[in-house]
């Protein structure tokens, strides 16, 4: 029987948060989570799990897209597989799938704490110039006023640019409540200078008995940092003359897969990667941060691949109010919640 697909987008708050609370509850944080939730309706190839059901209209607009509707039960349904895949692991969906008698396996959850906090990544892989962890105020101070131009602050679990200070003219009053909101959690400060990004991509890769590489992205984000669209399809065509940087990357990173393997991680990763400098001196770095779970890369690849093989398509995330996903969603309760982003593709063939 095909496992069960959840895609638990609030896995970096379970991560950080360690909150004992239901699956419900879990996804009603946010409302990314209650539309995120719909993502594995792009690329499950078994049923889906859902907090609610959505509109029959959304369904109609995802098969005029051309979209096979998976089959998908709610929280509330009597739920029919023998195993889960999530989006990432999670001790919330376990202890529900527990009481399902449902079969869920993940990595220890140390491990998995440990793997994508970006201090695994700072401290096993290349630093750019001036990077520091930073542990406390005197420390900060001194790296502040050690090299001139503009900085980021790096929270351990933040994600798609949430969880970053950019530091331009910021009043010292703003970065330290910055900095000591991240120290209360007994959690390093990764401080970096801001680079001129030449390009942003993405590979991914799963570990299981072997390490497999996937396929990469191209990534575009704003100026802040905060996703945007992913770009996938021929490697030649979609890096062009960047593609020695991908090569050299997957290099470097082989070890670093390896090493968290070995630690007894297992599952899906994405690794966001960076070619910055000038256009006559562009540097790779290799490692910009790890995200142990799936990723909108790795929903990219396998839309794309699906759907798309012969093109390259640009999968986006943005202000939009139709699109792949629902634009809003009726709860349990009867409240209704609307979504300011949708996600949506343009795709052109080879």
């Amino acid at each position: 029987m095909p496992k069960l697909h959840i895609a638990n987008a609030f896995f970096e708050w379970e991560l950080e948060a360690e909150p004992k609370v239901s699956l419900r509850e879990a996804f009603l944080q946010h409302p990314i989570y209650l539309q995120l939730q719909f993502l594995p309706v792009l690329y499950a190839d078994g049923p889906v799990l859902l907090t609610d059901a959505p509109s029959p209209e959304y369904w109609t607009v995802l098969q005029g897209h051309g979209i096979d509707i998976p089959v998908h039960f709610t929280l509330d349904d009597d739920v029919m597989c023998d195993a889960i895949e999530s989006w990432g692991p999670s001790q919330l969906i376990a202890e529900w799938a527990a009481v399902h008698d449902i079969s869920y396996s993940i990595p220890d959850w140390r491990i998995v704490k440990e793997v994508n906090s970006k201090r695994f990544s700072f401290e096993n892989s290349p630093k750019l110039l001036h990077a520091v962890l930073l542990t406390e105020e005197t420390q900060a101070k001194a790296w502040l006023r050690s090299f001139p131009g503009p900085k980021v602050l790096k929270s351990c679990f933040g994600v798609s640019g949430r969880g970053h200070l950019l530091i331009e003219d910021l009043p010292w009053e703003r970065i330290v409540r910055f900095l000591h909101a991240e120290w209360k959690k007994e959690l390093p400060v990764i401080a970096e200078p801001w680079v001129e990004r030449l390009l942003d991509f993405s590979t991914q890769w799963e570990i299981h008995r072997q390490i497999v590489y996937l396929g990469s992205t191209i990534c575009q984000n704003d100026g802040r940092g905060q996703y945007q669209y992913n770009e996938v399809g021929d490697e030649n065509v979609i890096f062009g003359k960047w593609l020695p940087f991908l090569i050299e990357h997957r290099k470097q990173v082989e070890p670093l897969l390896t090493a968290m393997a070995n630690r007894g991680f297992f599952g899906n990763v994405g690794i966001d990667a960076m070619i910055y400098g000038t256009a006559d001196n562009p540097v790779l770095h290799p490692v910009v941060e790890i995200n142990a779970r799936k990723t909108m890369g790795w929903v990219a690849l396998v839309f794309q691949q699906r759907y798309f093989p012969h093109a390259k398509v640009q999968l986006r995330y943005m202000n939009e109010v139709d699109g792949y996903l629902p634009n809003s969603l009726v709860l349990k309760n009867g409240k209704r919640v609307s979504f300011s982003k949708n996600l949506n593709l343009d795709f052109v063939t080879f």
